[in-house]
């Protein structure tokens, strides 16, 4: 946790998988912030290698699906955070091996376990 506050701001998710999952889906679930600021908040621009970004949230996508979120990458550690707002979903990873690409090996098979789940409800 402390290379964190001394990372970039790519660096700053720092805590463990369950903990940055719950505040996450506080946070982008519209549990803390009054709904003009998460409006703000998510009202992302094309830019950087998402497909949206603004105040330090960005927009992806897998199978159709809007996520908000980001990435962190420490000295041999990776991190990710996404909220799925049509889902009201939120899942964080985090793994030790920042060359592992999350798109091709955890991600995509998370979500959509999820979303299967959520089928045979």
């Amino acid at each position: 946790r402390s290379w964190a506050s001394a990372a970039w701001t790519a660096g700053a998710l720092a805590g463990d998988a369950p903990s940055l999952a719950r505040w996450g889906q506080e946070l982008l679930g519209g549990h803390i912030l009054k709904p003009e600021s998460l409006r703000a908040m998510t009202r992302l621009h094309p830019g950087a290698f998402w497909q949206g970004y603004g105040l330090g949230l960005a927009r992806d996508s897998i199978d159709g699906h809007t996520m908000w979120g980001h990435t962190g990458d420490g000295i041999g550690s990776h991190t990710e955070l996404w909220h799925v707002p049509d889902d009201d979903v939120t899942i964080a990873v985090s793994w030790n091996d920042e060359s592992l690409d999350s798109e091709a090996v955890f991600l995509p098979h998370l979500l959509r376990a999820v979303w299967a789940s959520e089928q045979r409800r």
